[in-house]
């Protein structure tokens, strides 16, 4: 990788992470620890994004979310890399 290619995935990197944080927040822990996405479009996105479609937003723990979201980031990155829209990334993981 060129270091202009690689300042550019570092950039990537840090757009999509702050992204990322900032859907997090828009939902957020409920005093049971699962993830409350608000049925705010940003919460919505990262939960989708993270667990795929069809798991209700007290299915998904959220430290679970977090712990995945630098995994998200990553996947994202490399859409971009790739031509791909990386809005349409999806982890398909699942919290059981």
């Amino acid at each position: 990788m060129t270091p202009s290619e690689e300042r550019l995935k570092t950039a990537l990197t840090e757009a999509y992470s702050d992204i990322v944080w900032n859907a997090y927040c828009t939902g957020h822990s409920a005093q049971d620890g699962m993830f409350d996405n608000c049925c705010l479009s940003d919460a919505e996105w990262l939960q989708r994004a993270v667990t795929g479609a069809g798991k209700r937003s007290d299915e998904v723990p959220a430290e679970w979310i977090k712990e995945h979201m630098a995994e998200l980031v990553e996947a994202m990155v490399a859409a971009v890399v790739a031509g791909e829209d990386p809005y349409e990334v999806s982890l398909n993981r699942s919290p059981e």
